[in-house]
């Protein structure tokens, strides 16, 4: 894909990859467990040694707190469900593994029942077989991943032996060189080509050009209906001109024909075979230069409305001004804006890896959650204040846990009860009246709440659901954001806190000049916050605050060619293309300023006064107006 001058903005680089299949014959099941699994472990640590990204698609990772977690949600992870369960349709899984955790799954996995990572048969390895296949007694959460991820993409193989799994792509020399002269000791472990798609010109560019991936099922569906050559293993457009563009950007496989015996293993060529066809150049109409200045341009502009709205104040009332333009931003909405919008991480103060100053503020963060579940639950078990009469920070709490924690059952609640619209709009109804008549309702599923089937009592189930509460809240960082605001709002931590937290969390370097000057209290922090915005360190799109956005669009005079089709906020499309970054695009998908949306061709905005004499123009070519003629702002033309 290339610009109007010819500039490459999207193309293909042939990368080394590296490649595994199952290649044995194996006298015993066990000994089959264990070369494979020596093979996989011996891949994971040179890839670790030699820093390349382990290709993983068992959609589990590690988060801040070291815990495994489901990087899907929805139909995705029933799918993989069933797949490791070996169920061939998702409505098959019991209501056990539907329900089964990430922790659950990994367990499952490590077991006799898939891939017997420790033992086989419930007997477990002897030291002699772990010294011979060079495997460890007991393995890291990430050595644990790694090994079962490859053994779960070998699964997904099975009776397709002779197709190898990609375990990492885009490897350097070093690496082509250890999985070569290392052959023996990685059995079914080899060096492959393939071809990686990169982009160039930036965040300006990915709402245009999109990117590619790995076909789902879905897209296999409604390509082959027009084109038979699409497989499981095909890479199509995802958005963008990449999507749009498919059948003239994509080229036709190679086919290399071959047997294979009863199990899948490839064991004859065949002589007949077909070259690969490369696809077509996309030439656009888009000036590679003036699209991603008009970006900088743009959000510099952004940045600068912010600049000249934030104020040093801790609240700003939007009611006490008529027009909108006379809107400030209060500095504590932006030190809050880092924690809502993650540029803060909030799981991470208190992971492993965290600083003491991290320690420090989520002990802060901890006794204040303590104290708000007392206020709570108190509210909750004795129901004395109505919602209109708690204080703002009390009514946030009580309409988090009614709406966002998974307590509630939204889709059975009807929204015309006088008693939901008495809560939702804060009226006389206390906490305890509105849980009591959601229960009576069946807003409620109580049998979520018991896994036992037990029955309970009214005040029985209040305190189940009390302790309910307390037990998501427990765990929810949407509820931490909230905690933190008030926190900020009372100066228990501080505006230099938050800015500090930037460089304990590598947001920002603590190599830059101002580090010292902040820590040391040379430097408040609002004039900080204003150098960052002002310098671009921090941008719009990480505050989400308004304005965080917009779009501009350069035609050509005379033709009308787009040249600039510009959308801020962007992202990098080459962590998407190729092996998709999940962490990042998990990142994107919660992102306040919501960078996915392109809003240079998908919003609709009112025009404004520079549009009008557009109007006039148009309404006395067609002759609709005259140049005597008045026009009240309130007509309209058919014409």
């Amino acid at each position: 894909m290339y610009d109007r001058n010819g500039k490459p903005l999207a193309y293909n680089r042939l990368a080394y990859t590296v490649t595994l299949k199952d290649t044995g014959d194996y006298k015993t099941n066990r000994i089959r467990q264990l070369t494979l699994n020596s093979v996989a472990y011996k891949l994971i640590t040179i890839l670790k040694i030699n820093k390349e990204e382990l290709n993983n698609d068992l959609i589990i990772s590690l988060n801040a707190d070291g815990n495994y977690e489901f990087t899907v949600e929805g139909v995705r992870l029933n799918r993989f469900k069933a797949d490791v369960y070996g169920k061939a349709k998702t409505e098959d899984l019991t209501e056990a593994e539907k329900a089964a955790t990430a922790e659950d799954m990994i367990k499952y996995l490590e077991s006799d029942n898939k891939f017997s990572l420790y033992g086989e048969k419930a007997i477990e390895y002897t030291q002699e077989e772990l010294s011979r296949y060079g495997l460890k007694k007991h393995y890291s959460k990430e050595e644990t991943l790694g090994i079962l991820g490859l053994r779960y993409m070998l699964s997904l193989n099975t009776f397709q032996k002779y197709l190898p799994i990609t375990a990492s792509k885009d490897v350097s020399e070093k690496t082509v060189v250890y999985v070569k002269e290392n052959s023996s000791e990685l059995p079914g472990a080899d060096i492959g080509q393939e071809w990686l798609r990169i982009y160039d010109g930036g965040e300006a560019f990915a709402h245009i050009l999109g990117y590619t991936g790995k076909i789902s099922s879905e897209e296999l569906d409604r390509l082959k209906d027009k084109d038979s050559d699409y497989t499981m293993e095909s890479v199509v457009g995802k958005t963008g001109i990449e999507q749009y563009m498919e059948d003239t950007l994509k080229g036709k496989d190679g086919i290399s024909n071959g047997y294979v015996n009863d199990s899948g293993k490839f064991t004859k060529k065949a002589e007949d075979s077909e070259k690969p066809v490369p696809g077509k150049d996309v030439y656009l109409s888009i000036d590679m230069e003036l699209q991603t200045v008009v970006y900088k341009i743009l959000e510099q502009h952004i940045a600068g409305i912010l600049l000249g709205n934030i104020i040093n104040a801790k609240e700003f009332d939007k009611k006490s001004v008529k027009d909108a333009s006379d809107i400030k931003i209060p500095i504590y909405d932006v030190y809050f804006a880092l924690v809502n919008n993650e540029i803060i991480d909030l799981k991470h103060l208190n992971s492993k890896t965290a600083t003491e100053f991290e320690k420090n503020i989520y002990k802060k963060l901890l006794k204040e959650k303590e104290t708000v579940m007392n206020l709570i639950t108190k509210e909750f078990t004795e129901g004395k204040l109505p919602l209109k009469d708690l204080s703002p920070e009390l009514q946030e709490y009580e309409k988090f846990i009614t709406s966002k924690l998974d307590i509630i059952n939204d889709t059975v609640v009807d929204k015309k009860d006088t008693v939901y619209i008495s809560w939702a709009e804060k009226k006389d109804i206390t906490m305890k009246e509105f849980f009591a008549h959601a229960l009576e309702s069946g807003w409620i599923d109580t049998e979520k709440l018991s896994s036992s089937g037990k029955y309970f009592t009214m005040e029985e189930t209040y305190h189940v659901i009390a302790e309910e509460i307390k037990k998501e809240s427990k765990q929810n960082t949407e509820f931490d954001k909230i905690v933190i605001k008030y926190l900020l709002l009372r100066d228990v931590i501080s505006g230099q806190d938050i800015c500090r937290l930037l460089y304990e969390q590598d947001v920002l370097s603590k190599k830059d000049k101002d580090y010292d000057e902040l820590i040391n209290n040379h430097l408040s922090a609002y004039s900080f916050l204003l150098e960052k915005i002002r310098n671009l360190e921090i941008t719009p799109n990480q505050l989400a605050l308004d304005p965080y956005s917009g779009s501009a669009v350069v035609v050509e005079a005379g033709t009308g060619k787009v040249l600039a089709c510009v959308t801020y906020p962007g992202y990098d499309n080459n962590r998407l293309a190729n092996q998709m970054d999940t962490g990042y695009y998990n990142k994107l998908y919660k992102d306040l300023s919501m960078p996915f949306y392109n809003r240079a061709t998908q919003q609709l905005t009112a025009p404004g006064s520079t549009f009008k004499p557009i109007t006039i123009i148009a309404g006395l070519k067609e002759q609709v107006i005259t140049h005597i003629r008045q026009f009240s702002v309130t007509e309209s033309s058919t014409k």
